[in-house]
């Protein structure tokens, strides 16, 4: 279940209900405790349901947001660098410093190149002449170019 602050929605609580049953209890068990413990939502809300906090615990609450908002004057002003256009040259620069430090074997989710897509399976070649724009060429492609010893083009496909 995630962490932090998020609205606990049926939805949330239902799939973190389904994913108790699955990890501590047989199948069987599980159906039997998913109907008891509907049954006792049905008929129990939850017991802060319509409170209010007292004014003491909510200056408990402020002073706890308070660290992470140190400069309450610049809460809700604009970024300084709202509005600021980078120029093409800029843009294309931070394109490619991006693009050259996780591409390939250097990404973090780099899966070792092959992928599959349907019935085809893919492999990473960055510097065939055929590749898509993910540079991925289809493998039966490269088995082929490698029989024939040369780059099928593209009318030649397999």
């Amino acid at each position: 279940m995630k962490r932090g602050k998020f609205k606990r929605t049926p939805e949330i609580i239902q799939k973190h209900r389904e994913s108790m049953l699955k990890r501590y209890a047989e199948p069987k068990t599980r159906q039997e405790l998913s109907e008891i413990m509907e049954r006792y939502y049905q008929n129990h809300p939850h017991p802060r349901k319509g409170k209010k906090h007292s004014p003491k615990t909510r200056e408990k609450i402020r002073q706890a947001h308070l660290q992470f908002n140190k400069n309450l004057r610049e809460k809700g002003k604009p970024h300084p660098l709202k509005g600021f256009k980078h120029t093409e040259e800029t843009k294309i620069n931070m394109r490619l410093s991006k693009e050259r430090i996780f591409i390939g074997p250097k990404n973090p989710a780099w899966k070792g190149g092959r992928k599959k897509s349907g019935d085809y399976i893919f492999i990473w070649s960055p510097h065939h002449p055929y590749a898509g724009k993910s540079r991925y060429v289809k493998e039966n492609r490269l088995i082929v170019e490698k029989h024939i010893c040369r780059f099928l083009k593209p009318e030649e496909a397999c």
